[in-house]
């Protein structure tokens, strides 16, 4: 999953959380990039493991500039 975007350029996985069970990853990704097909193959080739996917847009990389500030990172 983190290589997913940026294996082909469109775009890179910048955080990984693990809570309560669940993995939530944060990635970046240009507004050309075909999210749903590329998720779909995952989904196609990992049939047991459910696989939710939002997007928003975030052009001043809020989110990341945030966390980034809340743990000093």
């Amino acid at each position: 999953m983190t290589a997913l975007f940026s294996e082909h350029e469109y775009g890179l996985t910048l955080l990984v959380e693990t809570f309560a069970g669940k993995r939530t990853y944060y990635s970046y990704v240009k507004p050309e990039a075909p999210v749903q097909d590329l998720v779909e193959a995952v989904r196609s080739a990992h049939p047991g493991h459910e696989l939710v996917v939002e997007t928003e847009l975030d052009p001043g990389w809020r989110l990341i500039r945030g966390y980034s500030s809340d743990y000093g990172l």
